[in-house]
């Protein structure tokens, strides 16, 4: 990670705010997250009351698509942002098992367990006879997070468990995949949630890692 010397104000249910999040954590950037709703006054002065803003050093950048250009060439030597912002993908060198096998015991070491298990192929195969690669959803659970996070929004147990794909892709690699929790939450809109959504996120791409090729 760099060194913490950027500010971002944001607001957790605002799509061009979750972009920007998003190339932070793509291109590896440490960042102070500022809410909007705890320093409206800074906002203000800074873009007239919108966010996202991103501030480093001197330099003040208001617009989500300048801020993540910006990034971009600071930080991932002109990389794009990977279109698919509610998840994250890698391919895995063996079969769907050994697939499955392997992201279920990395999830146990981040403090995951899997509370569900759908083999999507086989169900379509049975119930309407349509055939189709490999696809199995894993239902990752941390209990001890989620039993926080319910606490502090009951409903939120319809965005849960925190969904992880193992799947056979067009090329015919084995592929693994696990949600984004920062672009899930952002429906809920909780400013106060959003640390505890950057430590799944963090956990749950930790694990991803230790499976990628």
């Amino acid at each position: 990670m760099t060194e913490n010397t950027l500010k971002l104000y944001y607001m957790a249910h605002c799509p061009y705010s979750q972009s920007v999040i998003r190339a932070l954590d793509t291109f590896g950037v440490a960042c102070e997250m500022l809410p909007k709703a705890s320093h409206l006054e800074a906002v203000k002065s800074l873009s007239g009351g919108t966010v996202p803003v991103l501030v480093d050093g001197d330099l003040v950048i208001k617009e989500s698509k300048d801020i993540i250009t910006y990034l971009s060439d600071k930080y991932g030597k002109g990389a794009s942002v990977p279109s698919n912002d509610y998840g994250f993908t890698a391919e895995f060198d063996g079969n769907m098992q050994e697939a499955e096998d392997a992201i279920t015991a990395e999830l146990k070491e981040v403090g995951f367990g899997i509370l569900t298990r759908i083999d999507v192929a086989e169900t379509l195969k049975k119930k309407i006879d349509m055939d189709r690669p490999p696809y199995v959803i894993l239902g990752a659970c941390n209990p001890k997070i989620a039993g926080h996070a319910i606490g502090l929004e009951p409903d939120l147990g319809l965005l849960l468990p925190c969904n992880v794909v193992v799947r056979i892709n067009d090329k015919g690699a084995t592929e693994i995949a696990v949600v984004n929790p920062m672009q899930m939450l952002s429906v809920v809109g909780r400013n106060d949630m959003l640390d505890m959504a950057m430590e799944v996120n963090n956990l749950m791409k930790k694990a991803l890692a230790a499976v990628a090729k």
